[in-house]
């Protein structure tokens, strides 16, 4: 769960047959998933030992996988500054202000980046920033779950009974809420022996529940030989398991969300090591789809409602999958946006519903390869605590509006009940 948590701040053992196996794209110079890792926490180093070269150097190295993202434009200036480059610096404040992020005013401010908080028009940035924090509220209650120490993380919806589904890291179990209103529990706290569970999805047709479950659990709550990551397959009427399909390995691994196709395959993220699975209803059994260690930390999947294009967040951007060539892309977008660190994502009328902190909606061009524009939907709500996931029911979007994932203790235990909140899910019209 440590890793889970941490990103939400910040070959298998098995064989595995490939059919159809998506081309393998690495840009040039990209570094790996323990590489990008290793650069950024030299760059730290490097700034508390006071070596600006190294600091710039390797800051320069993880911006470089994401020139587009908030996080690293901020490292990337403050290192900047660190060796009197002003006039670069100013290049990407400037293009940091113009993304418009809330994330940017709370950025910019952290201790860390001095450099950034002594520069001349720093009072003049931060203004700037603070305009993007104005809220946005489009949303209204739609359930309160009084089981405080839930712990939410994903969002499932039953086209035919009009169910919602709640997964629960902390209580390892999944529950429902019905149109009346009548929330239960779907599966108990560690049925078939379900460890912490993530991202699901309904397949309406064959009426099945599809399950993301992980084994990264610093409580060590089951069995050692029980602790891998899994998917699972419930019926929904019965509320019965019908399979588990495990992903051994000897490294932590994590499949953390899912999408289906119209034709009942299911397609995975694994985000400790930044590739994609897939479960296909002729061989029924867990595959690799795309092999690449330089998507970190996958998580958010969707698929247009043609099923031509797939598309996976992971950190640095956002990628679409053309299903009918097996081509990776990157989803094309104006130099204002940016795509990556995005959880929750879902495809609604030729546009991706993503939460990076708030809820946007990003419309595509006729093709789906590229965002015209983006709208927010919600922006800092008061109940807003790390919003993870939501999921499309007709024009209406239901997601998690406090999943509280941080209110953990050193020791992975989530905080007593007095400490943590009501989880509230959150409705809003798509067509407001």
């Amino acid at each position: 769960m440590r890793n889970f948590i941490l990103a939400c701040m910040v070959f298998t053992a098995f064989s595995c047959t490939q059919h159809n196996q998506t081309s393998v794209i690495i840009t040039k110079g990209n570094p790996s998933t323990d590489q990008l890792l290793e650069y950024w926490n030299n760059a730290f180093q490097a700034l508390n030992d006071s070596n600006y070269n190294e600091y710039l150097a390797y800051a320069e190295k993880v911006y470089n996988y994401a020139p587009n993202d908030f996080g690293l434009k901020v490292l990337y200036a403050d290192a900047l500054l660190s060796m009197n480059m002003t006039e670069k610096a100013d290049v990407e404040l400037e293009s940091l202000i113009n993304l418009h992020s809330h994330l940017t005013y709370e950025r910019i401010q952290q201790n860390q980046y001095q450099f950034i908080t002594k520069h001349k028009k720093y009072e003049d940035y931060l203004s700037e920033a603070l305009k993007d924090t104005e809220p946005i509220n489009n949303s209204s209650t739609a359930y309160v779950i009084g089981e405080k120490d839930l712990i939410p993380e994903g969002v499932a919806f039953d086209t035919k009974t009009q169910t919602l589904f709640i997964s629960s890291i902390n209580k390892r179990k999944i529950i429902s809420i019905n149109k009346e209103g009548i929330i239960q529990n779907f599966i108990e706290s560690g049925q078939d022996n379900i460890l912490a569970v993530l991202g699901m999805e309904v397949d309406p047709e064959r009426r099945h529940l599809w399950v993301c479950s992980e084994w990264d659990n610093p409580r060590k709550i089951v069995a050692d030989s029980m602790l891998h990551t899994s998917i699972y397959k419930y019926d929904i009427e019965s509320q019965k398991l019908i399979k588990k399909y495990v992903l051994r390995d000897t490294s932590h691994r994590l499949l953390n969300d899912l999408t289906i196709s119209s034709d009942g395959t299911v397609y995975i993220t694994e985000s400790l090591k930044g590739k994609v699975y897939v479960i296909r209803p002729e061989i029924d059994s867990l595959e690799l789809f795309i092999d690449s260690d330089h998507y970190y930390y996958a998580n958010g999947i969707t698929i247009s409602d043609d099923d031509k294009n797939l598309y996976v967040s992971h950190f640095g951007e956002t990628i679409m999958i053309d299903l009918k060539n097996n081509m990776i892309k990157e989803l094309r977008h104006p130099e204002n946006i940016s795509t990556g660190r995005n959880d929750g994502l879902a495809f609604y009328k030729n546009s991706l519903i993503m939460h990076q902190d708030e809820i946007c909606r990003y419309y595509l061009n006729e093709n789906g390869d590229s965002i015209i524009r983006k709208e927010v939907i919600e922006r800092n709500n008061p109940l807003f605590e790390i919003p993870t996931t939501g999921e499309i029911a007709g024009d209406k979007y239901f997601y998690i509006a406090n999943s509280q994932l941080t209110r953990f203790d050193a020791e992975g235990f989530a905080f007593p009940k007095e400490k943590l909140d009501s989880v509230y899910i959150l409705k809003t019209k798509l067509n407001f």
